[in-house]
């Protein structure tokens, strides 16, 4: 999902990041913070789970729910279920 919050925003990722892992279907997460401060978005965190049907039914489990109660609020974000169309090498970088 994709964070607006300047404040606490890593905090509320990370706690959440926490609960996933632990749920079904997790596989990983990377969390990039934005360079400059006029980006749309502070935080954009990429998660990455078996299926697409995995990560609704993560985020529908109670303690999910109590984790993230208050946080649109707080740190309004926007998660989303994306498939990755590209992968790979630009000369010696890596380019997704």
């Amino acid at each position: 999902g994709c964070g607006r919050a300047r404040g606490g925003g890593a905090e509320v990722l990370g706690a959440g990041r926490r609960v996933h892992a632990l749920q079904p279907g997790f596989i990983s997460t990377r969390l990039h913070k934005a360079l400059s401060p006029q980006a749309r978005f502070a935080y954009v965190n990429i998660a990455e789970w078996e299926s697409a049907e995995h990560f609704p039914a993560a985020s529908s489990r109670e303690e999910v729910k109590r984790l993230t109660e208050g946080s649109q609020e707080r740190f309004p974000h926007y998660p989303s279920l994306y498939s990755m169309i590209r992968a790979g090498m630009v000369g010696s970088r890596s380019a997704s």
